[in-house]
């Protein structure tokens, strides 16, 4: 049965969501770190010393560890930010050793040295989708030099390519599910994720701008209306509330190992619902007579409450599965 995978974070009631979900993924706000870095440099892509996208102290990370361990649920850590300075290297190593200490699973790593740290500390292995693998040969040529134990595909594979990946890879392979669908947000990503540094995402929004045709014209009001109305649809949609569920019936038919839900910033409470509806529609594909029951039964529960995202395909992680149905 395929795996959920979780964010993790000190708003989550480790206890309870642990009911629903397989495993955790998690991040620290190692002080160390945003001390030698002014805090503008993040080493795990989601949030700086603020906010609650990491734990803020390594006892608060202690303690959720060990209430997942009771439940039989492994932590990884992520330290998958797409470069590394190689003075801070041996901060990020320290940080996985003592990840190790507190009895973490394994890592999540876009920095070959790091996936060389996590396996030094015994730790498990996780190929991030911040190093952009689309292909057989590439994963495989980092397969062959190193010990990975799974490997994270880009939200924007189709499920055509996965499946490709899947019947030729001996490796566990995890795929995104649920929320936060923007393209872009693996190893081809040309922000930060930081507004301190300019990063672009961020710039961009604060832009002033219009829209115009590819001749410098200005768009009348019906295109303009109808590219808000697009910009709205991808904002409140698909960019913050992307669905995969449609597909996993065929993820888990083909052998995926693991289903990603998204959103380590999320308060607990959000965490919480994300984990319940991907853990009923797990049960769901797992009773189904067929894929068409399944779609039917698993888009009634997601369209009931006016999901209009849902119901007109807005915020599809796998849109073939939308329109074939």
């Amino acid at each position: 049965m395929i795996r959920i995978m979780s964010p993790l974070n000190e708003s989550c009631d480790v206890a309870l969501l642990s009911q629903y979900v397989d495993e955790f993924y998690a991040g620290i706000a190692d002080q160390e770190w945003y001390r030698a870095t002014n805090d503008t440099v993040y080493y795990n892509t989601r949030g700086n010393s603020r906010g609650i996208a990491n734990f803020h102290s390594w006892e608060a990370f202690g303690r959720s560890i060990a209430c997942a361990g009771q439940a039989g649920r492994p932590v990884y850590l992520t330290v998958n930010s797409h470069n590394l300075d190689e003075r801070n290297l041996n901060i990020a190593r320290r940080i996985i050793h003592d990840f190790a200490g507190l009895g973490g699973s394994g890592v999540i790593c876009s920095e070959l040295n790091c996936l060389e740290y996590a396996k030094e500390e015994h730790l498990r292995a996780i190929l991030s989708t911040n190093m952009a693998l689309y292909n057989l040969k590439s994963i495989q040529y980092l397969l062959r030099q190193y010990e990975v134990d799974r490997v994270i595909l880009s939200r924007d594979m189709t499920l055509r390519e996965i499946r490709v990946l899947r019947e030729n890879l001996d490796t566990e392979l995890e795929v995104f599910g649920m929320n936060f669908g923007c393209r872009f947000s693996n190893g081809l990503c040309m922000g930060t994720h930081s507004h301190e540094t300019g990063g672009l995402c961020g710039a961009v929004q604060l832009m002033k701008w219009d829209y115009q045709s590819a001749y410098g014209q200005s768009l009348d009001l019906d295109w303009r209306y109808q590219s808000e109305l697009n910009g709205w649809n991808y904002a409140n949609y698909f960019l913050n509330h992307a669905c995969g569920l449609c597909a996993l019936y065929e993820l888990c038919g083909m052998g995926v190992d693991s289903f990603k839900i998204v959103g380590r910033e999320l308060t607990g409470e959000r965490i919480l619902q994300c984990a319940k509806e991907v853990s009923e529609a797990r049960t769901l594909a797992d009773c189904s007579r067929s894929e068409q029951e399944f779609l039917n039964r698993v888009r009634a529960r997601r369209q009931a409450g006016e999901n209009y995202g849902c119901k007109w395909g807005y915020q599809c992680y796998y849109p073939e599965k939308y329109v074939s149905f």
